[in-house]
């Protein structure tokens, strides 16, 4: 869990602590602090205070009944570092937090935060904050779904968030094309966990053409957003896809982002969709 700065080690630790203690795991916290070029990484100790603010924010949130261990390390390329620590510690998840401002682009998370998802060999979590914390009691999420390969996970991480809380989960799927309600239904029940907390569906028919509009839109009544990437994201140079990152964009609410690891794949692979 690589945190940037005090303000979203809290936001980010606490979203960490719900999964883990389901998933029995631990949380490895992981600042990296900026060394310049033209610095010696041998000279980096004299940065050591821009990483200790956001590893001591973090430990304070950190939970007693789980292992929680930090590190801080230096580097000339952020993005490098944090996936070389990503491989070196065997990382079954990587959670990591974004603004909800786009690059000159208009189309990726950051420059920061999008290199690491690409290239981390791990399932993906990449969390932006709403103006008013997400978790809370009677938490109600919403997962927008489409048919994919991380709809699953995405299932799987908003029950998960919600247990704790005594909150509500609603599969929500907009009707395009040829769909019917019957076999969007059929999907969805698919995707329901054996011991899910309370977990309903809500299939609409996808009025004036804009998905991303519609999702924000129904997520006013909502705490929290989860939803997964989209396959075309691969090629578009988007790491997530055009929906997914433009609700980021235009939601108050707090988005969580999650791709499921899917194994390597050359660049030709992704191009011809295999």
């Amino acid at each position: 869990m690589p945190v940037a700065n005090s303000g979203n080690a809290r936001i980010l630790m606490n979203y960490a602590t719900v999964l883990a203690r389901e998933r029995d795991a631990e949380i490895m916290v992981l600042t990296m602090v900026t060394v310049p070029d033209q610095t010696p990484l041998s000279g980096a100790e004299q940065f050591v205070s821009e990483g200790e603010e956001a590893i001591s924010k973090a430990m304070e949130e950190a939970p007693a009944d789980i292992p929680v261990h930090s590190t801080i390390r230096y580097g000339h390329d952020v993005a490098r570092g944090i996936v070389s620590a990503v491989k070196e510690h065997d990382t079954d998840l990587l959670i990591m937090g974004c603004g909800s401002e786009l690059d000159e682009r208009g189309c990726t998370l950051g420059r920061k935060v999008d290199p690491v998802i690409e290239k981390s060999l791990c399932d993906s979590m990449v969390i932006k904050p709403g103006i008013v914390e997400g978790l809370k009691e009677n938490a109600r999420i919403l997962c927008p779904i489409a048919r994919g390969p991380h709809s699953l996970e995405v299932v799987k991480i908003a029950c998960t968030l919600v247990k704790p809380y005594d909150g509500e989960v609603t599969l929500y799927h907009l009707l395009e094309g040829e769909e019917t309600e019957e076999e969007v239904e059929r999907y969805l029940e698919s995707l329901s966990p054996d011991s899910a907390p309370s977990l309903s569906t809500d299939i609409q028919k996808l009025e004036g053409g804009d998905v991303s509009e519609s999702i924000v839109r129904e997520a006013e009544s909502y705490d929290v957003v989860v939803m997964g990437a989209e396959e075309e994201g691969w090629f578009e140079s988007l790491i997530f896809g055009t929906i997914p990152e433009k609700v980021v964009k235009k939601s108050d609410k707090t988005v969580i982002l999650v791709k499921k690891f899917q194994g390597v794949k050359s660049w030709f692979g992704r191009w011809l969709g295999t």
